[in-house]
């Protein structure tokens, strides 16, 4: 609760806290050392892309066009054009915001375009650290690694260089080691 015209808020337990009405910036730029995904990750997924979007708009608009007629079939088809253009056009921005930060005591992971989030692991409740790959990661060289918790927040970093997955495997879990709850 705000005082009027003091500045200070009130939180729930009563301690006063100043507060300027700025909104605080939750995703630090240069605080920690940011790690970006390989420049292949946007190869790899336009690949993926450029492969399935045609074959997706084939079978959504062939049957609108014989059952509906060429009309229809021709809304469909501008429709999903546009649509996958759209999507294609977020693929390389989408890579640039995904980043992630290895801290004293967490793993921090922050992504997205218009709804950003930051997402901060600590290392004590990291319960698995998988690495993975399909085959246009393969194509490129890159894998993705999967850091699972005791919570519902589990996060994947996509994209990384096949050597660097497994490193950044291994330091987490040499990490999770370290910061082990004990139970």
């Amino acid at each position: 609760m705000r005082e009027p015209g003091t500045g200070v808020r009130e939180t729930r337990i009563g301690a006063a806290l100043p507060y300027d009405g700025a909104v605080t910036n939750y995703f630090p730029v240069a605080e920690p050392e940011w790690r970006t995904l390989s420049p292949q990750l946007v190869k790899a997924k336009l690949a993926a892309r450029a492969i399935a979007f045609p074959i997706l708009t084939a079978i959504a608009t062939i049957p609108t066009w014989i059952f509906a007629g060429w009309t229809w079939g021709l809304v469909v088809a501008v429709g999903l054009i546009a649509f996958f253009t759209w999507r294609i056009s977020k693929v390389r921005p989408w890579c640039a915001a995904y980043r992630f930060a290895l801290r004293e005591h967490d793993l921090l992971v922050t992504e997205g375009l218009l709804q950003r989030e930051l997402v901060s692991i600590p290392y004590g409740r990291i319960q698995t650290v998988s690495v993975n790959d399909g085959p246009f990661e393969r194509r490129w060289g890159m894998a993705n690694v999967s850091v699972n918790t005791a919570s519902d927040k589990d996060v994947t970093i996509p994209g990384l260089p096949t050597d660097e997955a497994a490193a950044l495997r291994d330091e987490l879990i040499a990490l999770s080691e370290t910061h082990a709850i004990a139970l």
